[in-house]
């Protein structure tokens, strides 16, 4: 992601049998190391994720 590029919002569709699924886990991982123009240039990213939904 580039310095001007605008906050992203996704929405992923993952289409499954609700009847097979008892637990669902979810893994996200942040980029390994900051880009060069951020002011932590090098240390790993933080990913914060403000709301799962699931219908």
């Amino acid at each position: 992601m580039q310095k001007d590029a605008p906050s992203l919002l996704r929405q992923v569709d993952i289409p499954f049998s609700a009847k097979a699924v008892k637990q669902l886990k979810l893994l996200a991982k942040p980029v390994d190391k900051l880009p060069a123009w951020h002011g932590a240039a090098g240390s790993k990213a933080w990913l914060m994720v403000d709301e799962v939904v699931m219908n």
